[in-house]
């Protein structure tokens, strides 16, 4: 809230532990294990998601991961079909991927890496020209832009109306723990302000680009002067 972030429609759960995401880093500040608690998100129920259907509805866009339950998840795609609320997915992880395929022709916007981008597509996408496949059989499923996150190559997008590869500077991994979500909060930043799709793009590599350089998942030098100041770099 101190940060302008409008807390009043958050859920608190009495007698929930928090979610809780703890990973163990390689020396070169991949992941190597990591170890989730997320069963908070179950007291996000239909019924809880349709009780908001009026914020849902005024919103720009939904944003979701695939931590939700299958019926949570299909309430808010029913709900945002119905307001003609882009809903943009980012699948998380390998196994969750599998949870949003059925639903590939309700997302404007997906944003997953190289694996989640296998699972989702059913081919391989390990290089440029793999994922440059694996981005318009996605558009062919109905998604209207995806994004796929590339590490250190960058990311591949791909619109009906175009495709663009964003490569990513050079930096020194400190911690690659929520370089993903902060790519896709520069994205989505840029889509909600109308700005042009390759600047989104550019936006959402420099957010990640500076969560890769910190120590924490959110760094605190995040702010849109220090990402524009990346693109620039």
């Amino acid at each position: 809230a101190a940060s302008g972030v409008d807390t009043s429609c958050v859920l608190v759960a009495g007698g929930q532990r928090s979610a809780t995401y703890c990973a163990i880093l390689a020396e070169t500040g991949d992941m190597a294990v990591s170890v989730d608690d997320m069963q908070v998100v179950e007291a996000l129920t239909p019924q809880v998601v349709r009780s908001h259907r009026v914020l849902l509805a005024r919103s720009p866009m939904i944003v979701l991961d695939a931590n939700l339950s299958p019926r949570t998840l299909r309430a808010i795609l029913s709900l945002a079909k119905r307001a003609g609320t882009p809903v943009c997915m980012d699948p998380v992880s390998i196994d969750l991927a599998e949870l949003v395929k059925p639903h590939l022709a309700d997302f404007a916007v997906i944003t997953p890496n190289a694996s989640e981008a296998a699972v989702l597509t059913g081919g391989p996408v390990g290089i440029l020209s793999e994922a440059t496949q694996a981005a318009h059989r996605l558009l062919a499923s109905g998604v209207r832009l995806v994004v796929i996150t590339l590490a250190e190559y960058g990311l591949y997008y791909a619109t009906p109306g175009g495709s663009g590869h964003i490569p990513a500077p050079r930096v020194e991994v400190v911690d690659a723990t929520g370089a993903g979500d902060a790519l896709t909060a520069g994205v989505v930043y840029g889509l909600v302000n109308g700005l042009p799709v390759d600047e989104c793009m550019r936006l959402g590599v420099s957010a990640a680009t500076l969560t890769l350089r910190s120590p924490e998942s959110v760094s605190p030098e995040m702010s849109l002067e220090r990402i524009y100041e990346g693109m620039g770099a």
